[in-house]
């Protein structure tokens, strides 16, 4: 498993639900491996995996992942930041 770069066809493509998230435990645990240390996030598709899951490294405060994840709220502020 490694991560993919723009433009990369999986990074455009709409991911499709996970059905039975229980089969996503090797994935989840594979892709936690690989940002450990050089990251805190990274979502299935930049890894090739048309899911929609994500990953989330943030010790020793966090470390999870979100199964179909949905924006339900977002600020009307608008905001810019360096990358």
């Amino acid at each position: 498993m490694e991560i993919l770069h723009y433009p990369h066809e999986a990074l455009t493509t709409v991911c499709e639900p996970v059905e039975t998230p229980c089969e996503l435990r090797s994935e989840v645990d594979e892709m936690l491996r690989l940002i450990k240390g050089i990251g805190v996030g990274l979502a299935a598709n930049q890894v090739g995996i048309t899911k929609r899951f994500c990953v989330f490294n943030y010790p020793p405060i966090l470390v999870s992942y979100m199964i179909n994840p949905e924006i339900t709220w977002h600020s009307k502020k608008a905001g810019a930041m360096k990358e």
